[in-house]
């Protein structure tokens, strides 16, 4: 009769330790330092686990310390996942008798950051009091990699490329929409036509996939827009338009028109239907979630619907 007993584990959880720190820090020595243990401690737990694995995980360099090889890059992203599954057992048997506790990292796409971020984080530490949560902004790419190497619990971002190993869930669509200075021409009219916009300067955020989606527009009516500037800032982008270079297109549409430097600003609606872009949260795959990421999940939902965004105005 076969025996179906899990095999037994021949590596220990501070084993990984030991090998998360190495990669992250590039040396054994510097990994010693910020665990406070010996370096010949860290090298035979590194060799065991080589050992044990039949894996190469690093490269050494003399005089350049380690590198991860190509497997062990691989193998360092899923010894961060398991250790961090292993850290929630604490989380578990608190919350058994407690409420929530504990840190969330949380991503978010750099031009939803600031609008939608800041409310939707303050009121679930404010339902949860023992959690803390930890904020990171930076573009789609950005937050796909750090989600792949198991750097943050959960992202808000566009439903745009991703790896299969990450799953989107689409809470809300943004349409797009003209935004022009208050003091501008343009500014008389309450809707427009890309075909009048063609011949007019524009300022076009230039972030990886955004600009891309923004020029698709013109694209998909035959037409090439004036670009006479690029901003990675979508408040630069706001600012100068307030200032008069040229209208924009964005997506995100601020409760604020106002420009950083108090300039006014007016958004107006295009006549055309464009496809919008929608808004949604991204997680690793195929994962046991812990209770605190489900929750914070669930909030999502019920605070980033198709007709209420934090901090944003819905046409």
């Amino acid at each position: 009769m076969a025996d179906l007993r899990p095999p037994r584990l021949r590596f220990t959880l501070r084993q990984l330790e030991y090998l998360v720190a190495v990669g992250e820090a590039g040396s054994i020595a510097e990994a010693a330092q910020w665990l406070n243990v010996s370096s010949p401690s860290i090298s035979a737990a590194i060799s065991q686990l080589e050992t044990e694995f039949a894996v190469q995980l690093f490269v050494r360099k003399p005089a350049h310390g380690l590198s991860l090889s190509p497997a062990g890059r691989r193998f360092l992203n899923e010894a961060k996942l398991l250790l961090r599954q292993s850290h929630n057992l604490y989380n578990v048997a608190h919350e058994l008798q407690h409420e929530l506790t504990g840190t969330l990292s949380v991503g978010c796409m750099v031009t939803l950051a600031p609008v939608i971020a800041p409310e939707l984080c303050k009121s679930f530490m404010d339902e949860h009091p023992g959690v803390r949560i930890e904020l990171y902004e930076g573009s789609h790419e950005d937050l796909l990699r750090k989600l792949s190497n198991v750097e943050i619990d959960i992202a808000l971002s566009y439903d745009m490329a991703k790896p299969d190993n990450l799953s989107f869930e689409p809470l809300s669509e943004l349409v797009p929409h003209l935004v022009v200075s208050a003091g501008s021409p343009l500014a008389a009219h309450d809707t427009m036509s890309l075909e009048q916009l063609a011949n007019e300067p524009m300022v076009l955020l230039d972030l990886p996939y955004s600009a891309q989606y923004f020029l698709s527009l013109f694209e998909a009516r035959g037409l090439k827009p004036n670009v006479i500037a690029r901003s990675r800032s979508q408040d630069v982008i706001r600012t100068m338009v307030a200032n008069g270079y040229g209208y924009t297109i964005l997506n995100v549409r601020p409760r604020s028109m106002v420009a950083m430097d108090g300039r006014e600003l007016k958004a107006i609606r295009l006549s055309e239907d464009h496809k919008p872009t929608r808004i949604g949260v991204m997680t690793l795959a195929g994962t046991v979630k812990p209770r605190m990421l489900m929750s914070f999940e669930e909030h999502c939902r019920k605070t980033i619907t198709r007709d209420s965004i934090p901090g944003m105005m819905k046409d």
